[in-house]
């Protein structure tokens, strides 16, 4: 999770502000979303398929995992696009003109 937060940190309009506290709870999300659903998974798996099948299955419980967090940690760092768009600015002045894509359009095009 270490790596998905700093490549969505990277990854991210520069013009939006981001806080370290922002980074710091997106990470932190991801983390306890990424365990909850490896141990939800396991426990799941232990207890409805029997020992053999059980062990073929967990291989898989990773995969699931790392995606519910690295959507839900790419959403909170995303999260000020979403609420206040991108703004446009103009070539000449590099003065705002407006926002450029309309709140949610840009950020789910984009991830």
């Amino acid at each position: 999770q270490s790596q998905n937060a700093l490549v969505n940190y990277y990854n991210r309009n520069a013009s939006s502000p981001m806080t370290n506290e922002t980074l710091a709870i997106s990470y932190a999300a991801a983390v306890t979303a990424a365990l909850s659903v490896a141990f939800g998974l396991a426990t799941v798996i232990q207890k409805r398929y029997p020992k053999e099948q059980a062990q073929r299955m967990m291989k898989w419980v990773a995969f699931p995992s790392a995606v519910v967090a690295s959507s839900l940690n790419c959403y909170i760092v995303r999260s000020p696009e979403i609420d206040a768009g991108i703004p446009l600015l103009d070539p000449d002045t590099q003065e705002p003109i407006q926002v450029a894509i309309e709140n949610n359009d840009g950020t789910t095009t984009t991830t």
